[in-house]
């Protein structure tokens, strides 16, 4: 439920699956579901289908500040070569 996506697809991967996985934790904070809970039982690799933009407008977030759906944004990202590190997070 919290692993990025690279390693779903068993790439290497590095310190940036953290920002992926605390992304994810803050994402339920919010909403009190997982992250893509239900896609990804049907198939790991579908999350490079998914819409964040449209998921953080759902009726879960409309009284989520913009600053934290940044930070959820800013952090799911899929490609790992474009993830923050945890560093780039907290500025």
């Amino acid at each position: 439920k919290y692993m990025a996506p690279e390693m779903l697809a068993k790439e290497e991967y590095d310190h940036k699956i953290d920002v992926w996985s605390a992304c994810v934790l803050v994402y339920i904070m919010f909403t009190g579901k997982g992250y893509l809970e239900q896609e990804l039982l049907e198939s790991p690799l579908i999350i490079e289908e998914v819409d964040l933009d449209a998921a953080l407008k759902r009726h879960a977030f409309k009284r989520v500040s913009q600053d934290a759906k940044n930070f959820i944004k800013y952090g799911l990202v899929k490609d790992k070569k474009q993830r923050p590190n945890m560093h780039k997070m907290y500025k």
